[in-house]
């Protein structure tokens, strides 16, 4: 568990704003914790951005095969946004917690660097 609020601050905003955000509190953050949040956030969000071009596609061709209906599809993407919400919540509060797939290379990587 973090104990700095600013520690805390840079590791939501990193789930906030995956990309630039991971770089800042990567580099801005002292330590382990906050570096290992801005990793988790960074894969996140590639992962996140690999899932939102395969989705499209599909959405796109249900939208054109049942005449728009699959349009509906696309409120899915909506998902990710909440989870990054709530991952930022909870690094702000300060609670540990390792995301499934990504969070163990993430907590490797900050240990190893």
């Amino acid at each position: 568990m973090a104990g700095k609020s600013d520690e805390r601050l840079f590791a939501a905003v990193a789930y906030v704003v995956p990309v630039l955000g991971s770089v800042l509190a990567y580099v801005l953050g002292k330590d382990k914790w906050t570096k290992f949040h801005a990793v988790q956030s960074l894969l996140a969000g590639v992962a996140w951005v690999i899932f939102s071009i395969v989705w499209g596609v599909i959405t796109s061709i249900l939208a054109f095969v049942t005449f728009g209906l699959g349009a509906l599809c696309g409120l899915v993407s909506l998902v990710p946004w909440v989870a990054f919400l709530y991952w930022a919540w909870k690094a702000f509060k300060g609670e540990d917690f390792e995301l499934p797939v990504i969070g163990k290379p993430a907590r490797d990587f900050v240990e190893k660097g």
